[in-house]
């Protein structure tokens, strides 16, 4: 995730817009992730477990002729939010909804007084979400911008060992990441013959100084 984007934040400022927020591709149908959408041509967000199996699994095509899911805009939860609407934060901070979320929620077991950790839900959350005043904008105050996955979006979800969005996969594409921006920049990494060795470029370096975009 790129924090404080100059190129998303300048266009959504210089665009007068009120919200702005990004998306990646939805992986697959089944990938847990909330999703952009129009609801009642007003912008909102379908959490993952809002959505049943025939939405998740539609697909359509697009100009080019390549066949998509329909829904497919995945939230990364990177918005951006012009003063003038936090502004009117009164107005609106202690109405947004509540979803319910199934979680693990460890419990003690009066009986024998040990803890549990549950390896399947065992309770409900009720959650509230900074996008849910999305449809709070006109569409002409709202933009969307889809971003490159692999530079963007790599989410820790699981534990270690799961299949995905583990702290091995996590790591991974933040050391290919790096090693991207050295070979951009003209460099080259020792890798042994192993494509998936990477390097970690400390935060503190811009990306500009690898010809990665315009940030400084």
């Amino acid at each position: 995730m790129r924090i404080a984007d100059p190129v998303f934040i300048g266009h959504s400022s210089l665009s007068n817009l009120d919200i702005a927020t990004k998306v990646v591709r939805k992986r697959s149908p089944d990938e847990p992730v909330g999703l952009v959408v129009l609801k009642n041509n007003k912008p909102g967000v379908i959490e993952y477990s809002e959505v049943s199996s025939s939405e998740s699994e539609a697909t359509e095509k697009t100009s080019s002729g390549e066949q998509v899911l329909k829904f497919r805009a995945a939230n990364i939860v990177n918005h951006y939010y012009s003063m003038r609407f936090l502004e009117t934060a009164g107005n609106w901070a202690t109405t947004l909804p509540h979803h319910i979320a199934k979680k693990k929620i460890p419990y003690v077991d009066l009986k024998s007084g040990e803890k549990v950790k549950p390896e399947k839900p065992n309770g409900i959350k009720l959650e509230q979400f900074v996008f849910d005043v999305f449809d709070l904008v006109e569409l002409d105050k709202f933009g969307v911008f889809e971003v490159d996955r692999k530079e963007e979006f790599s989410p820790l979800k699981n534990g270690a060992g799961s299949k995905e969005d583990n702290p091995e996969t996590s790591r991974r594409d933040v050391l290919l990441q790096g090693r991207r921006w050295i070979e951009a920049a003209g460099g080259s990494v020792l890798d042994d013959g192993d494509k998936n060795a990477g390097v970690e470029i400390s935060p503190l370096v811009c990306p500009s100084c690898f010809g990665i975009g315009d940030w400084c």
